[in-house]
């Protein structure tokens, strides 16, 4: 055998699709040595002008890239199927996101997530589980914990958040004894009238269920979204009832007021061991004397059935023309249930939580609580405002604008304070 036959001759089509593609195994059926097929590629084979081969060779490039692309989607629909069912046996067929409070959970989700992602992408992997980003992320800083105490998350990570100063200073509020007849929508608006803490209502929810923060009470008041009868100016509508309050040695004492509906301001109040339609009458004449109704229209007391609001002098009073008075569920379909939210809240935010043993001591603590009613506790239904200021029209836009300038400064602030504490666990994160 000669020597010139030991070397076998290939086409140059053959040479230069395996120059362009890259590919050294293209046609196993030849059995090209495969230091044959490198040296082609390295050398870009032998060049070709035969057009039909170059498009060839092309074609045979793209389905290459093309069969490429589909084996990287079909790892990435693998790796996300993958992930749905480890998923569905961790939490079942029904995910609800929100409901998942036990930590092992979650780590097991997060484990799974970060080993679809080595094939899959991120987006993908949580699109498909319908988990949001933010979520995600917060799982992954609960994850990785924190070594600072008394925070909800790490403030290096999220400082947006209150500071640890802040989140005190809302405990002691939410906390304190002094505060434990204010409602919590009324104590945000006073903690950002007062500079105390400016944040919004929501914050102030999300942080008493979180750390579980209980208030000085022994009793819960009951929420009712009924809306009832409403006024469109102060000294329009007028609220009058009475209500008991029972002492240690079984003593029933008595509480009569009047309150406007516009405003919830109370005009007249008054503490009685008895009461009647003389007395009545007398705590009528004393809210008449106190106001003055710059309305038109004459003003309208909604009272209930009792008999004391059926007496004679109640009755001169109406006759005068001082008012029109409407008996609610009977003359009007209405209820009184103003001034019957009004003894609740009187009752359930602070009577009930004080040492009351005497009429004196009861007129103490109502005097206190309905000042405090009037002049300082912000009513939720006025986004801030006092019933006073309602009543008295002394709201002015430059308090608001200052409360809205205070809250985008201890946003600032707050920013700069979390920003400033060293976390060991996100440092070497």
């Amino acid at each position: 055998m000669s020597k010139s036959r030991r070397y076998k001759k290939y086409d140059p089509a053959i040479k230069a699709a395996i120059a362009m593609t890259g590919r050294i195994d293209l046609f196993p059926h030849l059995e090209i040595p495969r230091m044959t097929a490198k040296h082609w590629v390295q050398h870009g084979g032998d060049a070709i002008d035969d057009p039909i081969t170059e498009s060839m060779i092309e074609a045979l490039n793209d389905l290459r890239i093309e069969s490429l692309e589909v084996q990287k989607r079909l790892a990435e629909k693998d790796a996300i199927i993958r992930l749905l069912m480890e998923t569905y046996q961790t939490l079942g067929f029904e995910i609800r996101w929100k409901h998942i409070d036990e930590p092992q959970k979650k780590i097991k989700i997060l484990d799974a997530i970060e080993t679809a992602m080595k094939t899959a992408r991120r987006n993908a992997c949580l699109s498909a589980l319908g988990l949001s980003l933010s979520r995600y992320k917060r799982w992954r800083r609960e994850r990785r914990g924190c070594s600072i105490e008394n925070v909800k998350s790490c403030p290096r990570g999220n400082a947006n958040q209150l500071t640890p100063k802040e989140i005190l200073t809302m405990r002691e509020l939410v906390t304190s004894k002094k505060f434990s007849h204010y409602p919590i929508r009324s104590l945000h608006f006073y903690a950002k009238r007062e500079g105390l803490l400016v944040c919004s209502y929501s914050t102030w929810r999300k942080y008493i269920d979180h750390f579980k923060w209980k208030r000085p009470r022994k009793k819960h008041r009951k929420r009712k979204r009924k809306v009832g009868i409403r006024a469109t100016q102060p000294n329009e509508i007028w609220h009058l009832d009475v209500s008991y309050f029972i002492l240690p040695n079984k003593t029933k004492l008595y509480i009569q007021a009047i309150i406007d509906n516009y405003s919830r301001y109370v005009i007249a109040w008054q503490v009685m061991d008895s009461y009647d339609g003389s007395k009545t009458g007398e705590l009528l004449k004393k809210a008449i004397g106190l106001t003055t109704n710059p309305s038109n229209k004459k003003l309208r007391l909604i009272v209930d059935g009792g008999g004391e609001n059926r007496s004679k002098s109640v009755n001169k009073l109406e006759e005068r023309g001082h008012f029109n008075k409407q008996v609610a569920r009977f003359e009007i379909s209405f209820s009184n249930s103003m001034v019957e939210t009004l003894f609740r809240s009187l009752k359930h935010n602070y009577l009930f939580h004080q040492e009351i043993r005497s009429l004196t001591s009861l007129k103490k603590h109502v005097d206190f609580w309905f000042k405090e009613h009037n002049e300082k506790i912000p009513h939720t239904a006025f986004n801030g405002e006092t019933p006073a200021e309602k009543f008295k029209n002394s709201w002015t836009e430059e308090k608001e604008i200052r409360i809205l300038v205070r809250q985008q400064e201890a946003v600032k602030l707050r920013i700069k304070e979390n920003q400033k504490i060293f976390c060991e666990s996100c440092e070497t994160a």
